[in-house]
């Protein structure tokens, strides 16, 4: 009985559905497929006051369906005439039709707000590659009856630079005829179409590689004509990369459609350079270090970028021989710069004679020379202010984009392409010898195209990014390391011997171990950064204050496992405030950290026993704890050599993160800064003793650029470096090192270094 009255029930909901569908209907209702269909066809479309009684005899006579505009209620006669003549008419109104829906159930309804319309009736210039559809809605329009000037070739040249054939021309009695034959030949025309969106939405502004006037906004459909390019479709946006990454376009799947899901690039995607100046200059990413030669550039403290360069009369920086390969096709730079000076010209980077990133008389320059030099007179250079510039070249569309601050200013189109270079980069010169004067921060290079939000993200954030640089570096360290930080964390507070007794004899397990253990990550080399569930750096929603009552908690808590009392607290981070100022600034401040701290279920900041103590469970990874554990083992082990190639470069990967707490700065904080340089320094020692050059040079290495970091004019560690590079056979490395080391000793001490090269060496 139940499976008759079902069966009944679904045969009635059939007869119902096949009956509403012969009714009038909405496009947004339209089944997926039908949009689609509908989309890639043309009608032409009036407004009734447009028409006359010869012009409506003809579209009663054509076999073709069209459109009407319903602008006010006295259009419903014509509208209503054409449809008891059985004609399928399209109705496109911002206005209530649901009597003329009901009425006549062969209506499609459109509202003029689903339209993306273009009105070429005023227009000087009819054929541009400006002149797009640049919406992302799926239906469009175009309306040029008072413009002689447009042709059929400009309409098909609109579609092919849009992506969005028209779907409603509008004509006149007097053009009735031409635009039917226009539409007849965009109908007829073969098209290759699809859609251009990430997992969540639809994305705007997708260009071709191989077609770079062809833009798509979401769905898009192109003429299947491809002037005798290959027809291939590779997307690109600024920003993002794809998948698929190409499709090659045939009659057998032209009637596929093409679908391509774009993902944003990880900020770090394709960061060539990062330049940083520390004790000196750094690069960050190519880790040549050795190989960067400094020209009288002072490294100088400033109060709102920490450390920067300070370039004078003829200073300068060759970024070595490795930059030669920098800045080939696509590029991005990011740069801090406070000109104290402005002359003529003032390099800011240059590379051979066809780069030169400059302020030219007090404005933003780009120059490739003997072609032209590309000023950006919206972007002006301030004199003694600190400002955010950033160039971007696109390949892709031959343009260079200049930013001031985070936002875009200029665009510029080359007159013939970008032409690299194999020479090395200069910081603050170029081949004219066009110094900068003034003050550099952080530059970075990319070797893509970095859209707008991402160029802000860096001028708001310029620490953005950096700790998924370090996480990849994680990432590739062996199960040896997965096995021991997972067991060192879960037993951190135990016995750290027997614990240590047991990871030597940890068996192998996959590298995906570490990602699926920690949930948290707290980073405490390089800059600090705490990375939470959603992966967010909450750390850079710390105000200074912020941070260094973090900062002091938590080295307070793993130093003994108690935390910091708050009389203690209010002594350091309050000094000589009134005491109930104190009270409630303090509870302001420690209120505020906790509701950051939210977001990180693995951290929590108690108070227990009258002290404040940061609780870090086993779930959350932190370098600085693991590296002391590392170091205890190494110690209490007496530096066994077996155990040191087995486990200490893992204890390297985590201190080439960088010196504890860098850019952080603070009275209380230098003597744990200055605690832990004097004891890795003074391990280093240690492992290099216990080691070989003959059988463990690269680790030797790794240790001494550690000790670099927290001392960089350490004798023993450079004749050390010195006897490595002479084993290896690269004499002139070890004497551009030692020049290097020799220079650096002068500028700080005002002497000359008093060991020879040679006497260094034996």
């Amino acid at each position: 009985m139940k499976k008759i009255v079902f069966h009944y029930c679904t045969l009635i909901f059939c007869i119902l559905l096949a009956f509403s569908s012969g009714y009038s209907q909405s496009y947004k209702v339209l089944s997926k497929e039908e949009k689609q269909n509908f989309a890639l066809q043309s009608q032409v479309i009036f407004k009734v006051a447009a028409l006359n009684k010869a012009s409506i005899d003809t579209l009663l006579e054509s076999k073709q369906d069209f459109a009407i505009e319903y602008v006010a209620k006295s259009d419903l006669n014509l509208i209503e005439y054409f449809l008891k003549k059985k004609k399928k008419v399209t109705v496109v109104t911002s206005e209530n039709a649901k009597n003329l829906l009901d009425k006549f159930p062969t209506v499609l309804q459109i509202n003029s707000s689903e339209i993306d319309s273009l009105n070429l009736q005023n227009l000087s210039v009819v054929d541009s590659t400006k002149t797009l559809f640049k919406e992302l809605k799926e239906l469009t329009s175009i309306n040029f009856i008072n413009n002689k000037k447009i042709t059929d070739s400009i309409v098909f040249r609109i579609w092919e630079r849009s992506g969005k054939v028209p779907n409603f021309i509008y004509a006149d009695s007097n053009s009735i005829a031409k635009t039917t034959k226009l539409v007849s030949f965009l109908n007829s025309t073969e098209k290759i179409f699809g859609v251009v969106k990430t997992k969540e939405k639809l994305l705007k502004n997708v260009s071709f590689k191989n077609f770079p006037n062809r833009k798509a906004n979401g769905y898009f459909s192109f003429p299947f004509r491809f002037d005798n390019k290959s027809p291939i479709l590779i997307p690109y946006k600024a920003g993002y990369y794809f998948s698929p990454d190409i499709i090659y376009a045939n009659l057998e799947n032209r009637g596929n459609q093409k679908e391509f899901i774009g993902f944003p690039l990880d900020l770090n995607f394709g960061l060539t350079d990062s330049f940083e100046f520390k004790k000196k200059v750094l690069n960050r990413i190519r880790n040549n270090n050795e190989d960067i030669i400094s020209k009288q550039v002072q490294i100088v403290n400033d109060s709102v970028h920490g450390k920067v360069g300070f370039f004078n009369k003829r200073a300068y920086i060759d970024a070595g021989i490795e930059s030669r390969s920098s800045l080939k096709s696509s590029f991005t730079i990011t740069a801090w710069i406070k000109p104290t000076k402005l002359g003529n010209a003032n390099s800011i980077l240059g590379k051979g004679k066809h780069f030169v990133l400059k302020v030219h008389s007090g404005y933003l320059t780009f120059t490739m020379a003997g072609i032209k030099d590309y000023f950006s007179f919206s972007s002006p250079i301030p004199i003694n202010k600190w400002t955010h510039v950033s160039l971007v070249y696109s390949e892709v569309h031959n343009e260079l984009y200049f930013y001031i601050n985070g936002k875009k200013t200029d665009t510029v189109s080359l007159i013939s392409n970008y032409i690299t270079s194999d020479h090395n980069l200069y910081i603050g010169n170029n081949l004219w010898e066009e110094f900068f004067i003034g003050y550099l921060g952080a530059i970075n290079i990319w070797e893509r195209e970095l859209n707008s939000s991402e160029i802000f993200s860096q001028y708001n954030n310029p620490n953005l990014g950096k700790g998924k640089i370090n996480l990849k570096l994680y990432l590739g360290i062996g199960f040896l390391v997965l096995v021991s930080l997972i067991i060192l964390y879960l037993f951190k507070r135990a016995n750290r011997k027997s614990k240590f007794s047991s990871t030597l004899n940890t068996p192998n397990k996959p590298l995906n171990t570490l990602l699926d253990t920690y949930i948290v990550k707290l980073y405490c080399f390089g800059s600090l950064q705490i990375i939470n569930e959603e992966n967010i750096d909450i750390a850079q929603k710390l105000s200074p204050k912020l941070k260094q009552l973090f900062l002091i908690i938590f080295l307070e808590s793993v130093k003994d496992g108690i935390g910091i009392s708050t009389k203690k607290l209010t002594e350091i981070l309050w000094p000589g405030m009134d005491p109930k100022s104190a009270k409630n600034t303090r509870g302001t401040n420690i209120q505020n950290l906790r509701s950051l701290l939210s977001t990180c279920s693995q951290i929590k900041l108690l108070f227990i026993n009258k002290h404040w103590f940061l609780d870090i469970s086993d779930n959350c990874f932190c370098d600085y704890d693991i590296a002391n554990s590392y170091i205890e083992l190494f110690a209490s082990e007496q530096y066994n050599v077996k155990l040191l190639e087995e486990k200490l470069p893992i204890l390297l990967s985590l201190l080439k993160r960088g010196r504890l707490f860098t850019n952080t700065s603070a009275t209380w904080l230098d003597p744990h800064i200055e605690k832990f340089s004097f004891k890795i320094t003074k391990e280093c020692f240690h492992y290099i003793d216990s080691l070989s050059i003959e059988k463990h040079a690269d680790m030797l290495l790794e240790a001494i650029e550690i000790i670099h970091f927290y001392d960089d004019l350490n004798e023993k560690a450079l004749q050390l470096k010195l006897k490595i590079l002479i084993h290896q056979g690269k004499l002139s490395l070890a004497r551009l090192l030692y020049d290097n080391f020799s220079k650096l000793y002068k500028n700080i001490y005002k002497e000359n270094y008093p060991i020879t090269f040679e006497k260094s060496i034996s």
